[in-house]
């Protein structure tokens, strides 16, 4: 059940469907000019990503650490057939721009499953641009899937056979309406209790998540470097992981790795972010972001015990990755 808005003229970054689904058009990324064509990435933008993505992958390669980059489709793209009639038809900002490119080759360690969302309603919150806890189940089994052959079924299962509660939320689509449109959504409960301390951090990049789990699957450590939608995953990739380490960075932080010498690393990004890319040239030290962002930071109790314990300080100094 979702209450209904006061829609009034409506949000002008927010169209909202006869049955209450909100999908986010406008905003900082223009989302629906980029999936309408009447805008693009720029040339040097997909020179970038490419760029980007052999650098990271050859290197961690060199380094025996498999490295994947994950696109998460937008809500606009995966439920482009329902809203064409009143949207028009829409593409998808990473298919059109980016594997179309000439540089794309089919060993880029790149995914984008559309295929598994497409059509889905139930794979997103109706007031919220990110994944239901049921779109989570279906992207979390293929993540690992791509780490560890077979287990996505096996997480799959686990999935289905734990509990389902639900809970009423807001999302960060439905707090822009006044009062605040609410739903009541599905929320998984494996059978897993992983321990999550961040560092503290009150906005976005230089947030840093470490996750342990002593129920899990095996004993990799898995590093993450992504935006909200990986960090949604935490609590379902523990299923797999003893260790994961989650930073909110769009940028490949050489240091980090050398550090902590993970068994797997993952990147991955919105799709509407891929409107522009920088590449990692102008990277900082990824510790150094409370301080060029003026970002006060208080971590969880047990953050520093936990990241002086994976993290081989001598280590922490800014990498250059080899050419």
């Amino acid at each position: 059940m979702v209450t209904k808005p006061h829609l009034d003229d409506g949000h002008p970054d927010i169209f909202v469907t006869d049955d209450r689904m909100m999908v986010l058009t406008g905003g900082d990324h223009s989302v629906l000019d980029y999936c309408q064509g009447r805008a693009a990435p720029g040339a040097d933008d997909i020179a970038r990503f490419f760029d980007a993505i052999r650098q990271r992958s050859d290197w961690s390669t060199r380094r025996g650490i498999p490295y994947g980059y994950w696109v998460f489709p937008d809500k606009v793209i995966a439920l482009g057939a329902k809203l064409a009639q009143r949207l028009g038809p829409v593409q998808s900002l990473f298919e059109t721009h980016y594997r179309h490119a000439p540089a794309w080759r089919d060993t880029c360690p790149v995914h984008y499953p559309l295929d598994q969302v497409a059509g889905q309603a139930d794979a997103f919150p109706r007031t919220d641009t990110h994944y239901s806890d049921r779109g989570l189940v279906t992207l979390t089994a293929e993540v690992i899937d791509s780490v560890a052959p077979g287990q996505g079924a096996a997480f799959r299962t686990a999935a289905q056979e734990a509990r389902w509660g639900d809970k009423k939320i807001s999302g960060d689509l439905g707090v822009k309406f006044e009062p605040p449109v609410r739903e009541r959504v599905d929320v998984l409960r494996l059978p897993i209790q992983p321990s999550v301390l961040n560092n503290g951090l009150s906005r976005n990049n230089g947030v840093m998540s470490l996750v342990e789990c002593s129920q899990s699957q095996t004993d990799r450590t898995l590093l993450i470097f992504g935006d909200s939608f990986f960090r949604q995953m935490l609590p379902l990739l523990a299923w797999q992981f003893r260790r994961i380490v989650f930073c909110r960075t769009q940028f490949f932080h050489y240091e980090l790795v050398e550090a902590l010498a993970p068994d797997v690393i993952l990147q991955g990004t919105a799709e509407r972010y891929l409107a522009s890319y920088a590449g990692d040239a102008g990277r900082p030290h990824f510790l150094s972001y409370p301080f060029i962002r003026d970002n006060p930071m208080t971590p969880h109790k047990g953050f520093g015990p936990r990241f002086a314990a994976w993290f081989d300080q001598s280590k922490l100094t800014l990498g250059v990755p080899a050419p």
